[in-house]
């Protein structure tokens, strides 16, 4: 499994835009950019004095693989006028396996696979048990992530020389 580990000096942090939180559960010390500015709500980053280790929102442990992605797959934000409204999207989806850290964008069929889950178990093709124990396997293995390409790079620019992706052995 590979993980980012901080090799600035902390103190670097602040000046650029992280903020201190004491995290009492541990006594842990952290930095993080979680609520800082409205700008920079979209992608938390959380450094731990303690390990060095970097956290990326919620992303558990898939922050390299969706980094790798990011980078390996450029991304053009869409925007088209359709009558009175503008449409906007500037983020990915990401299909994320928890098992293998494999990430790939998602298809449709993606989305779909819950929705014929729950199709199936009202329309009786499936018992509850058997939806619950199949929606918690799909559950245990994928997630999707929205990620905003250019925020994450931007983010990861301001950290440039300060951070090293490591693998690290289970």
């Amino acid at each position: 499994m590979k993980k980012l580990k901080y090799t600035g000096k902390f103190k670097d942090l602040i000046p650029l835009g992280y903020r201190f939180q004491k995290m009492y559960a541990r006594n842990y010390r952290c930095y993080h950019t979680y609520n800082v500015k409205e700008s920079d709500a979209k992608i938390a980053f959380w450094i731990y004095q303690k390990g060095k280790d970097i956290e990326i929102e919620d992303w558990n442990g898939l922050e390299v693989s969706i980094i790798e992605y990011v980078q390996a797959h450029p991304f053009t934000p869409y925007h088209e006028q359709c009558g009175k409204f503008n449409i906007h999207i500037d983020y990915v989806s990401l299909l994320c396996n928890r098992k293998t850290f494999e990430v790939r964008e998602t298809t449709p069929k993606d989305d779909m696979y819950i929705m014929h889950l729950m199709l199936d178990e009202e329309k009786g093709k499936i018992t509850k048990e058997e939806y619950d124990r199949l929606y918690k396997e799909y559950a245990a293995t994928y997630c999707i992530i929205n990620v905003e390409p250019a925020v994450l790079l931007n983010k990861l620019k301001v950290l440039e020389g300060r951070y090293q992706i490591i693998e690290e052995t289970l």
